[in-house]
């Protein structure tokens, strides 16, 4: 019982930290880059599911670990599921093929959703790639 008691003490600290920073739970920006003012040929936006990610630690291990990561930009983890990882990343520096391996390297499956070059980016392209 009392373990039960701590979770729900951290459930609610996070909830309530999440609140307060501006971010929804899972939220993280690469702070140490810039997005660039200039569109660059090299930036990609990226969605991908991660299947099997059914905990809070799962998804905050991996949003570290993109924001640990050269060549991410920003990257955003929802919390609910299933979990998908919004990334934008300079595909000079790193390869969709590699932000797919730190998912599966967490014995997570990622699924790819989409990848598209920023230059496309739109929230109406957005909306039609998450329909389709």
């Amino acid at each position: 019982m009392r373990n039960l008691s701590l979770i729900i003490v951290a459930i609610v600290f996070l909830a309530i930290w999440a609140n307060l920073s501006g971010n929804t739970l899972a939220q993280v920006k690469h702070q140490s880059q810039a997005k660039p003012a200039v569109q660059s040929a090299g930036i990609r936006h990226a969605q991908i599911k991660v299947m099997g990610a059914s905990c809070m630690a799962c998804i905050m291990t991996l949003a570290k670990k993109f924001n640990s990561t050269p060549g991410v930009i920003e990257s955003k983890l929802s919390s609910r599921t299933p979990v998908k990882a919004v990334i934008i990343y300079d595909s000079k520096k790193i390869k969709l093929s590699e932000l797919m391996q730190i998912i599966g390297q967490r014995d997570l499956v990622p699924k790819l959703i989409f990848d598209i070059p920023e230059s496309e980016f739109s929230a109406k392209k957005l909306a039609e790639l998450q329909r389709g």
